[in-house]
């Protein structure tokens, strides 16, 4: 039989929960997620409840919120929650987690680099291209007539440009190629780096203060080819240009549709939007 795990502070708990309040469901608290044990992310002061305590496929927490529960719709009331489909992963499986992340992003980076060497290689060879191109234009202007020149001259126009265009494309698909196969693998990366930021323990901020430092390098990596991220401030008014809303928490201490997270980072090729920014929204508490 599987031993049953303790849920400690930095673990990270995934189910479906539901919340009662005098035996009546809660229906906007009724919901598959994920916490953060510690973090009082579902219900204020809620993980307490649940720390050191087994992790069973099926836990029910029962609690009563003190009368001066921020929410008066739930002040002094008995509460009971159900999660269902529990999965626990470790706050010391993170690490392992990290560091193959990591090694997947270096593998990308290296696909990044030997990328930018093709390209390198492919705009040395339209380099002579063009060269070669204005050297024979060149030629037969000086055997024509002026009216054959002025045609000669907008012709090569024509073709250096287009041989740029040229370069352009096959630069802006490659990397366009690489970011969205980056995105996904560097978004997890960052949130596994800031779901342990609060740890206590020292091994781990040791980690996380070397992963921050390559952070900081992919990000200057990507900014040397015109990747730019797009990280939005929480309180940010809401772009849909370069955001994409995907939860709403309700607040009257908060302008409408106004940034409360940012759970994964945007990307902009040259400029161009390739990925928004996933945000959660406020909303004002409708009367």
């Amino acid at each position: 039989m599987k031993k049953m795990q303790k849920i400690q502070t930095n673990d990270i708990l995934e189910g479906n929960f539901t919340l009662f309040i005098d035996g009546v469901e809660i229906p906007e608290y009724t919901k598959t997620t994920k916490i953060t044990i510690g973090k009082n992310e579902y219900l204020e002061n809620f993980d307490s409840y649940l720390i050191n305590r087994k992790s069973f496929p099926n836990l029910e927490v029962k609690l009563t919120f003190p009368k001066s529960y921020r929410d008066e719709n739930f002040a002094g009331k008995n509460a009971l929650v159900k999660i269902c489909d529990v999965k626990l992963t470790k706050s010391q499986n993170m690490l392992k987690k990290i560091e193959e992340d990591l090694i997947n992003l270096n593998m990308r980076a290296l696909k990044l680099s030997e990328i930018n060497k093709s390209l390198q290689e492919q705009i040395e060879q339209k380099d002579k291209e063009i060269i070669a191109s204005r050297e024979a234009f060149m030629s037969k202007v000086q055997e024509m007539s002026a009216k054959a020149d002025l045609e000669l001259k907008r012709k090569k126009e024509e073709n250096d440009e287009k041989l740029k265009e040229e370069k352009q494309k096959i630069k802006d698909f490659a990397l366009q190629s690489f970011v969205e196969d980056f995105i996904s693998p560097f978004n997890n990366f960052i949130l596994a780096i800031k779901a342990t930021e609060n740890t206590d323990n020292q091994v781990l901020k040791n980690f996380i203060y070397g992963f921050k430092m390559i952070e900081n390098q992919f990000i200057n990596t990507l900014n040397s080819h015109n990747i730019e991220l797009i990280i939005p401030n929480i309180n940010e008014e809401f772009n849909p240009e370069f955001h994409y809303a995907i939860d709403f928490i309700e607040s009257d201490e908060h302008e409408n549709n106004s940034i409360a997270k940012l759970n994964s980072y945007g990307f902009k090729l040259n400029s161009r939007v390739i990925k928004p920014a996933v945000v959660t929204l406020y909303k004002k508490i409708s009367n």
